[in-house]
This record gives C-alpha cells, sequence and structure tokens, in this order.
C-alpha cells in the first residue's frame, strides 16, 4: 500500500527506526530502515501487518520535494487543525479578559498543538500559589499528554542555571521530535529572562510566556506567544492564575476547580467582579504552606493529588494558621518603626527567623504582616523584609491609594547600585529584589536614604 505522512518523532530500535506519524485520516507508526527526521512529509510503500493496528513496514520511504508537498501537506494540516481545534472561553464577564481572547486562542491552540504532535513541552512555574494554580491547570488540561514536564520555578525570573538545564533535557530525550514547547507561567516577562530566551530560541525551543508582572517593553521580540493583561491596557490584577485557566479552558472544556478564584485571593488582587470566599482564602494558604514545605520535592501529579484531598488541604491550613500565629509572636517585638514625613516604614530582619523551605516565607511574612500591621494603619504604610539576600516590600491600601509604588524604589536602588542587585521587579504594592552577597547592609541603607528623598519631595 501506498501512503502520505508527516513525520512526527523518529526512535532508533536496533537497526531500524521507529518513525511516529500522521496521515490525512489518523496515526500511523512506521518500521524503517532509514533514518527520517520529525518534520519531514514523506511517500511510504509498505505492508501492513494487521488491518486492526495503525502499523505499516516500509519498503520504499521517500521525503517529499516542494514540488509534490502541497495537496498531502494541506491535507495533513487540515486533520491537526480538526484534532486540535480548540473551546470556547470561560463565561467571564470582564473587559481585559474579553479583549485577551485572541492571545488566549493562540496560546490554547500552540498548547493543544504540541500536545498532539507529541512535541517536548516543559512547563515552569513560579513557587507560590498563583504560579501552582496556573500550573495545576495546565496539567488538568494535558493530563495524560507526553513528553509534558513541570518544573518549579524559584526565583521569579528564567536563570541561566534554569536554561542550561532544560536545553540538555531536550538533548537526552528517548527520541528525535519535533521542536520543543517552553512555557513561563507567572514570572519570565522582566529583563532578566530575555537573554536566557535567546538561548532557546537558537536551541530550536518555542517560547511561551504568561505573566501578569510588568513586562519588559521588548519581550515580544524575544517570545513567540506572550500572554499579559498589560498588552491590552491591563495591570497586574489579571494573575497568571486568572489567564492560565482561560487558556486551560480553551484547550479542554475542564472544570478548573476555581483555580482563578484562589489565584487572585492569592495575590490579593481587585477586580470589580471578584471577592475572596471563605473557602478561597483557606485554599490559597493551604497552598501557600504546601509550596513551602514541599521544597520542590513533589511532582505535579503529587501536589494536584493533595490539592483534590479535602481533607489534606483542611489539615495543611490548619498547621498553616498555626505557624503564622506562631512568626507574628516572635516577630512583632523586632519590628522597626520609621517615618518619614507622609510615609511609615516597618522594617524587620529575616535573617534570623527564617529558614529555607519553612513556612511562612520572607515573602509571606510581609505580605501577613501588612495585613496584621498595614491595613490597621489609617496612614500610608510600608512593611519591609530585608535579608542577606532579599527584600520584600508591601503597601498598605492607604500607601496604594496616595500613589505610592514600590518598584519606584526598586528600580532606583538598579540605577545606583547596578553592582549589588541581581534582580527585582513586581507589583505597585507588592514586589522583591535580589541582592547579591556582601551588599545587603548597604542596598538596605540606599533604600531607606530614597525613601526619606521621596517623603520629602512628596511633601514639599
Amino acid at each position: 500500500m501506498k501512503v502520505s505522512a508527516f513525520v512526527t518523532s523518529t526512535r532508533k530500535a536496533g537497526e531500524e527506526y521507529i518513525l511516529s506519524t500522521i496521515t490525512a485520516g489518523g496515526r500511523l507508526i512506521v518500521l524503517s530502515q532509514e533514518h527520517i527526521s520529525p518534520g519531514a512529509y514523506v511517500e511510504i510503500y509498505g505492508t501492513k501487518v494487521d488491518k486492526e493496528i495503525p502499523e505499516l513496514t516500509s519498503e520504499k520511504i521517500t521525503v517529499l520535494s516542494e514540488r509534490g508537498l502541497k495537496k498531502v501537506k494541506g491535507d495533513i494540516e487540515k486533520f491537526i487543525g480538526r484534532k486540535c481545534k480548540v473551546g470556547t472561553k470561560l463565561p467571564i464577564k470582564d473587559k481585559i479578559l474579553n479583549s485577551l481572547t485572541p492571545e488566549f486562542e493562540e496560546a490554547a491552540q500552540r498548547i493543544k498543538n504540541a500536545v498532539f504532535l507529541h512535541r517536548p513541552i516543559i512547563i515552569r512555574y513560579h513557587n507560590d500559589p498563583d504560579g501552582l494554580c496556573s500550573a495545576l491547570a495546565l496539567y488538568f488540561a494535558t493530563e495524560g499528554a507526553r513528553n509534558i514536564k513541570f518544573f518549579m520555578n524559584t526565583y521569579p525570573f528564567y536563570r541561566e542555571i534554569e536554561c542550561a538545564t532544560d536545553i540538555e533535557t531536550m538533548q537526552h530525550l528517548d527520541a528525535e521530535y519535533l521542536p520543543p514547547l517552553f512555557i513561563a507561567c507567572d514570572f519570565g516577562a522582566w529583563e532578566e529572562s530575555l537573554d536566557q530566551y535567546t538561548k532557546l530560541r537558537n536551541a530550536g525551543f518555542e517560547i511561551m510566556v504568561i505573566d501578569h508582572h510588568p513586562p519588559h517593553p521588548d519581550i515580544k521580540k524575544y517570545v513567540d506567544c506572550f500572554v499579559s493583561p498589560f498588552s491590552v491596557g491591563g495591570d497586574s490584577n489579571h494573575v497568571a492564575g486568572l489567564l492560565t485557566v482561560e487558556v486551560a479552558y480553551l484547550i479542554a472544556q475542564i472544570d478548573t476547580h476555581d483555580l482563578h478564584l484562589i489565584a487572585l485571593t492569592a495575590d490579593r488582587m481587585k477586580l470589580p467582579w471578584f471577592k475572596p470566599t471563605p473557602e478561597s482564602l483557606k485554599k490559597s494558604l493551604a497552598l501557600d504552606y504546601l509550596l513551602q514545605i514541599s521544597r520542590q520535592k513533589y511532582t505535579i501529579e503529587e501536589l494536584a493529588k493533595t490539592f483534590a484531598d479535602k481533607e489534606a488541604m483542611g489539615v495543611l491550613y490548619m498547621q498553616a494558621t498555626e505557624r503564622i500565629d506562631e512568626m507574628l509572636r516572635v516577630l512583632k517585638p523586632k519590628i522597626k518603626r520609621k517615618e518619614f514625613s507622609n510615609l511609615i516604614v516597618l522594617t524587620f530582619s529575616t535573617d534570623n527567623e527564617f529558614k529555607e523551605g519553612e513556612f511562612p516565607g520572607r515573602g509571606d511574612m510581609a505580605e501577613i504582616l501588612s495585613d496584621e500591621l498595614g491595613e490597621k494603619s489609617p496612614k500610608p504604610t510600608m512593611i519591609v523584609g530585608h535579608g542577606e539576600h532579599s527584600m520584600n516590600f508591601r503597601l498598605n491600601t492607604a500607601a496604594l491609594k496616595a500613589g505610592v509604588d514600590v518598584r519606584v524604589f526598586i528600580n532606583l536602588l538598579k540605577e545606583e547600585m547596578p553592582h549589588a542587585i541581581e534582580a527585582g521587579g513586581g507589583h505597585p504594592g507588592a514586589a522583591s529584589l535580589r541582592v547579591k552577597k556582601g551588599f545587603a547592609k548597604s542596598v538596605f541603607e540606599q533604600f531607606l536614604d530614597d525613601v526619606e528623598q521621596y517623603a520629602k519631595l512628596k511633601g514639599s
């Protein structure tokens, strides 16, 4: 028999090659004496061993030239298109989400196509509840897919070491595949990630970023698909978990388990149609605690299983609240207060009280203290946790209403002390800074000087 096909993967087996292919009518496994690279369109003359099994032993296989390719390629692409058609979006009435529909559809189409073609997919997600909700949404939407790997990303940007790991992973697969797809969820839009994207592209990756942090102006030049509220005049309130749930729903029309509500609650975002519920508050805190105690050892499958276990989530929530109460008892007496004209700054050291992998983390504690102390203050108030390697900033509602933006101070420090800053960014009321070893004290002192000058300028 004669058949035309598109090669999606090639695996060596002894003296033969096993080709996974797609024809205009379905999938077909081809046993070949010749090596054919994935991405080729071929014409095969061969024998079918069993009528019920889509497997063909080739007697002759020819890579189609451009001249004979047009109709074959068109028919196969139509078949793939039918199989990878995306569904409808979630019924959420929101101007920004509606404006992002083309981006959601493009992202869903790219992911669904990659899954169908068995392309390798690497999904990295930030290690906070918003990032995990993003990852869980994609996990539920692609469950059972081959060649898909999920990795927790500790830093809010894509570092050289993770990039090198991802490239090496693709170099040690069990077969040759079509180009891999890389997806960054809830991180990756900052300048610090761009050089790594160039390396990924040079290694043949397709790149997608789903993020709600303020992006670098040139981000779209470095990635193939970018989903961000900032692209359509929005802001960080449309969290990554919300964006990714929209993409996941288009892929598989799945029950998203209110992941978008949990992500919005966890990041304390404000949208006209959203109010945290007791359930979303409990689940967001339980997931935060789970992420800390897992220390990156839990697979996405284990995290998904825990998330679905109501009893386990209840226990995690109780353990988290107990730890928070204990940390508040220890930290409250150690908080230092400074008042600069129209801005109160409450600072606490993170060096002695916090250990890696324990809950609450440094950023969590800044958030908790902001709720506990900042929101009770009628004056603009900033909470700052500072330590050897990082600074975490949170503003209360009064500060945000007064127009304070913590990113102003982060950008100032980047300009004033580029030799001391590794990376930094975030939202107007919640952000973080990575400090290079040995510079913590000088960076913190410069920050206080900057706040003092800012307050004087605003007060004059």
